[in-house]
């Protein structure tokens, strides 16, 4: 299975910065759940610590993200932020305070989230243009009804805004 099949739905495109796409974006969840298990762990032999509460504290606002209405990009960017934070304290920690897997998994899934991106590209002016067209659409009738002078411009701005969006 190609990896951008998932970005194709309904012969839409998802544009990966600005479509919420839940499939993908639940992915993050166990991997998350497990990092602050760990940080929780490792706040008890290290309170207070300041790296690991702001790993803490980043993990839970990605894992607030509404995956409904948030991008893949977005949710992709927070688990690029846990990473770099993350890396602060792997390389000042011994091999049994590390965080270990669920950092591995992150990773992982950032990793296969880059490639999704990059497949996305391809369609990144499409995607744009359609967007950028339907702005226009939604104004023609009002315009016309203006330059016309049409009095029934109500009946006039339904047929064509429903016209316009076919």
């Amino acid at each position: 299975r190609s990896l951008w099949s998932p970005l194709l739905t309904n012969d839409a495109i998802r544009d990966f910065h600005s479509d919420p796409f839940p499939s993908e974006s639940v992915k993050a969840d166990s991997p998350l759940r497990s990092l602050l298990i760990r940080v929780g762990q490792l706040l008890g032999a290290f309170p207070g610590h300041s790296v690991l509460v702001a790993i803490g504290q980043i993990v839970e606002k990605v894992r607030q993200l509404d995956i409904h209405t948030n991008s893949l990009g977005k949710v992709m960017s927070g688990l690029e932020v846990i990473l770099r934070k993350a890396q602060d304290w792997e390389q000042h920690a011994s091999q049994h305070v590390q965080l270990g897997k669920p950092l591995k998994e992150i990773s992982s899934l950032v990793a296969t989230w880059r490639k999704l991106e990059l497949q996305s590209w391809s369609h990144l002016l499409t995607i744009r243009e359609n967007r950028r067209s339907v702005r226009p659409r939604r104004h023609w009738a009002r315009l016309y009804g203006l330059i016309h002078g049409i009095s029934e411009s109500e009946e006039l701005r339904a047929s064509l805004n429903e016209a316009a969006l076919k």
